[in-house]
């Protein structure tokens, strides 16, 4: 699902503030920006809590394929529009 356009844009504004220069794993220059959101489940005991998610944004390195994630609510994208859309 694509992002509402005020979505998208404090991901753009987000990310042209706080994205890496340089990878820290390889050092590459290129970024390769998945603008839809990705979760990360916690688990406890061995079983996974799939109520408790953190929904992220992620940059991946075009070079090594190094992954930098950015809490979604943070970077301002209402996640429950974005879930809601999903379902």
């Amino acid at each position: 699902m694509p992002f509402r356009d005020q979505d998208l844009q404090a991901v753009k504004d987000h990310l042209t503030k706080h994205a890496p220069d340089s990878c820290s794993i390889c050092g590459g220059t290129s970024w390769t920006d998945q603008p839809d959101l990705g979760a990360v489940v916690t688990q406890h005991d061995g079983g996974v809590n799939m109520l408790n998610t953190l929904q992220v944004l992620q940059l991946v390195c075009d070079n090594c394929g190094y992954v930098v994630m950015f809490d979604a609510e943070k970077v301002g994208v209402d996640i429950d529009v974005k879930l809601k859309r999903r379902r």
